[in-house]
């Protein structure tokens, strides 16, 4: 994750940094959350600033994850069968393929950072989607 100070980025500076907007444009956006409330990437999307696949794809590559459209993707049903339909739900979780051996899963940007370390921890690729899930 890229960091400043220890610390690290926020999602906009990201972004700008990334090229998915300008600073003027997060400026709007902020002034925007701290009028409503809102969720930063919703407004960035709402207000036509960014899509919501260039936000998933720059925040995938910033935490060294791969991104997934789960609209276009292919599934293999060994690895969609290797993961019941109840837990995936829960945990928000899609099997996408097997590779040499390793269940390849997207996961929704909802699960965070601890459950792709959970998940990598299994010897299962942490990944993220750009679909909801």
């Amino acid at each position: 994750m890229s960091q400043r100070s220890g610390k690290p980025k926020k999602m906009g500076e990201l972004l700008v940094e990334a090229g998915v907007l300008t600073q003027e444009q997060l400026e709007i956006a902020l002034a925007e959350q701290r009028r409503t409330n809102g969720k930063l990437g919703s407004i960035l999307i709402d207000l036509g600033i960014a899509t919501e696949e260039a936000i998933s794809r720059t925040l995938a590559s910033q935490s060294g994850v791969e991104h997934y459209d789960l609209e276009s993707q292919h599934f293999d049903p060994e690895a969609v069968a290797r993961v019941p339909h109840d837990l995936a739900r829960r945990r928000h979780c899609v099997p996408i393929r097997l590779d040499k051996g390793t269940l390849v899963v997207a996961l929704s940007r909802r699960m965070g950072t601890q459950w792709r370390r959970r998940a990598r921890s299994w010897g299962t690729r942490a990944t993220a989607s750009g679909s909801k899930c």
